[in-house]
């Protein structure tokens, strides 16, 4: 089960501690207890502890200019517990009507880890940044752009 932490207002952690990163391919309509009704984008990401692994799930609020971020209850797991944990990350990110999309990040180079993870707004806590300020964000934004494509191709096959 995913808690909201109140008094978190982003992830301090170096991008080498960040396992395996997603973004909702679509923004939402939320309406969330103290906030206004607004679109929101969602994050989900594995975040290597001393301890093992933590399941984090974010929500930015673009209206509010606000991070608002989930934990998995059962604190930091060990590794090979970590996968069936992001499962239940997605599950709940995806219940809200998200679509995340992986952004691979394990996969990039230290210094493209290090630009994307510098970009978001998670690590900064400045929800008024933009995830596609430029630089590596951009793969992203590119990677949404196909896949969004390819499912409207999908659903219009039918």
């Amino acid at each position: 089960m995913f808690v909201r932490q109140k008094d978190l207002e982003r992830l301090e952690v170096p991008s080498q501690r960040i396992l395996r990163l997603q973004r909702s391919l679509n923004d939402v309509q939320l309406a969330l207890p103290e906030f206004p009704p607004q679109a929101a984008t969602a994050y989900l990401c594995a975040v290597g502890t001393g301890a093992g692994v933590r399941v984090v799930a974010a929500l930015h609020l673009h209206a509010s200019r606000r991070l608002i971020f989930y934990l998995d209850d059962a604190g930091a797991v060990p590794r090979k517990k970590a996968g069936s944990l992001f499962s239940g990350g997605t599950q709940f990110v995806e219940s809200m009507g998200f679509m995340l999309g992986e952004l691979d990040f394990q996969h990039l180079t230290p210094a493209d880890r290090s630009a994307l993870w510098d970009s978001l707004p998670l690590k900064t806590g400045d929800a008024g940044a933009s995830a596609g300020a430029g630089g590596q964000a951009d793969l992203g934004d590119e990677k949404r752009r196909r896949v969004l494509e390819n499912l409207g191709r999908f659903l219009a096959s039918f």
